[in-house]
């Protein structure tokens, strides 16, 4: 889109905006007829469901990316394992989830790798040492507990601080795997 600086007398572009990623789509499809599969955070949702918690998402929103999928001919596959991708305020009561990550596929690439599939799993499931993450901040909490005085409720919550400070390390959203049998 262009902008006119009138304050400098100048004009530039501005791009990054969601219809114009849309229009980006819709070209790309046009240029080639290769099998196209395409994978990532669109940062956009396809339905209310792709959503949960807060306020409803834009319906100007769903309807536009959905009609950018459809224009372009793109399936969106289904997905195995965790529903969301992104979340905000994860262990609170306000937390957000949404979908922001899909698999869109052409038919013609669906046809090649009928049996794809895309899989959320979430990233404690695949850590091989988590126990180990969880103990050692189990005990370095333990360590710090100094006043003999204090609760066993105050005692508990500095553990799980410790324990959610050592979590906090690890990206805890889920990882994708693109599962093609070829």
């Amino acid at each position: 889109m262009p902008v006119k600086d009138t304050l400098r007398q100048n004009e530039w572009r501005l791009t990054g905006q969601r219809r114009e990623s849309w229009n980006i789509l819709r070209m790309l499809s046009q240029q080639s007829h290769l099998p196209w599969c395409i994978i990532g955070d669109f940062n956009d949702i396809l339905t209310t469901e792709d959503k949960r918690g807060h306020a409803p998402h834009p319906r100007w929103l769903l309807n536009g990316f959905r009609q950018a999928i459809s224009d372009c001919d793109f399936i969106d596959t289904s997905i195995q394992g965790h529903a969301y991708t992104w979340a905000r305020r994860l262990g609170h009561e306000d937390v957000v989830e949404e979908r922001l990550d899909r698999l869109l596929v052409s038919q013609s690439w669906m046809n090649m790798f009928p049996h794809s599939s895309i899989s959320f799993r979430e990233r404690l499931a695949m850590e091989p040492n988590i126990e180990n993450v969880v103990l050692n901040g189990y005990f370095t909490a333990l360590k710090s507990l100094t006043n003999g005085d204090a609760s066993l409720e105050e005692n508990t919550k500095k553990i799980l601080r410790g324990v959610r400070k050592e979590l906090k390390s690890f990206n805890l959203l889920p990882t994708i795997l693109l599962m093609v049998k070829l």
